[in-house]
């Protein structure tokens, strides 16, 4: 019979700005000569210019890569693009120190910059690598697993950045950017088809919706790349199965004041992954398994018992079934003598997920993973509001719960 592990079934929630105000006292940060702005963070600031300056908003302000006193790597969505990063665990194909684990299979992403971070099967554990979407905290690696999509840039820093991103990152931070909305209309569609009938669609249109208001809407999905085979039965493995959407409107309903709303979803019902014999086993039902010589042979089972905890069939693959969703409001005022930067978000996410580890129809070590997570997130910026000046300051402060 498999092992029932679970964690964070319900989490708190309940986070408002009240809170943050009251306790910007205590958990407020003053950094003298910087300055930010939540839309320039929010942009899609050119990732290149003329004599190959790299722009980058890694310390909240858009400003030249070479002007952050940080170990950066950036990359832009032409880099993804050309280097096939199609997920977060391939970002460690592309950047110096960094390390990506998929814990207890690929739906939990784990990571590690120059050795510090976490490895950690838990789903409810936060890593001490912070992971920032559009400057909104995802504190779970699980819920990181789709961040990927229409993505402007993304940003890695190496090394402790506990004070502009609001939590004690020790082990460094991970920004990820999506693309803004413009105020031109566009539009553009990304197909690919690979190896065992992989296919991977992605699409966008953004352009004004009045003249205050504009809005950019990215879609993708993939299915299909079945490559493993059942040894006992024949049946495939490793078809993907994940969809994921995320809308953007950006109102500017006055010439000092700027609001963004974001919102996603994302679902994935792919195959878990099957393990290989290296060896011959023997299970406790004295069946023997010969060691397997080809590296697409697996196999897997599930007890009567651990399918009625799962409500599934006594014949079901590994799976998984993860639905995540939040949203986010920005909203940016300048009030002469400085900036005012509100953020506020909250992200609800839901997992079951079952692996089987034996890699036989033994049924002796299963997991099943079922997870409820609930995240509330604020942030209070008050900044100098000239950026890039000798006296530039920012306060901020910021929470989040779950």
């Amino acid at each position: 019979m498999g092992n029932l592990q679970s964690s964070a079934e319900e989490r708190k929630h309940g986070l408002a700005f009240r809170n943050l105000l009251l306790s910007a006292a205590a958990g407020g940060a003053l950094l003298i000569g910087a300055s930010a702005s939540a839309k320039d963070a929010l942009d899609e600031v050119p990732t290149a210019t003329d004599g190959q300056e790299i722009v980058v908003t890694a310390q909240r302000r858009a400003e030249k890569a070479q002007d952050v006193p940080a170990a950066l790597t950036v990359l832009n969505g032409a880099d993804l693009e050309k280097r096939n990063l199609q997920n977060v665990t391939d970002l460690e194909n592309a950047v110096p120190s960094l390390e990506v684990d998929s814990q207890l299979g690929g739906g939990q992403p784990q990571f590690r910059l120059r050795g510090v971070g976490g490895t950690d099967y838990a789903a409810n554990n936060t890593n001490t690598v912070g992971v920032y979407v559009d400057e909104v905290a995802f504190p779970y690696g699980v819920t990181t697993q789709n961040a990927f999509f229409d993505i402007a840039r993304i940003e890695v820093l190496r090394g402790p950045q506990g004070t502009l991103y609001g939590r004690n990152s020790t082990g460094g931070a991970i920004n990820v950017i999506s693309n803004a909305p413009s105020d031109q209309l566009g539009a553009g569609i990304d197909l690919s088809y690979g190896s065992f009938d992989a296919v991977s669609a992605q699409g966008y249109a953004t352009g004004p919706i009045t003249d205050t208001l504009s809005a950019r809407i990215a879609l993708s999905a993939d299915r299909g790349g079945a490559w493993q085979r059942n040894r006992d039965t024949g049946e495939a493995l490793g078809d993907r199965d994940h969809t994921s959407g995320r809308l953007r409107l950006r109102w500017a309903p006055d010439a000092v004041t700027t609001v963004d709303l974001i919102g996603h979803y994302t679902r994935d019902r792919s195959d878990g992954l099957g393990l290989q014999l290296l060896t011959d086993f023997t299970s406790a039902r004295g069946t023997t398994y010969k060691a397997d010589t080809d590296i697409r042979t697996t196999g897997w089972g599930v007890s009567p018992t651990f399918a009625r905890i799962m409500v599934v069939g006594t014949d079901a693959k590994p799976f998984r079934d993860n639905i995540g969703k939040g949203g986010s409001v920005h909203v940016t005022s300048d009030l002469g003598t400085m900036q005012l930067i509100g953020i506020y978000a909250h992200e609800d996410f839901t997992r079951r997920e079952f692996n089987d580890w034996d890699a036989t129809a033994s049924n002796e070590a299963g997991t099943y993973f079922f997870n409820r997570i609930r995240t509330d997130s604020g942030e209070l910026r008050i900044a100098s509001p000239t950026a890039g000046t000798s006296a530039g300051w920012v306060a901020c402060t910021s929470r989040v719960n779950g």
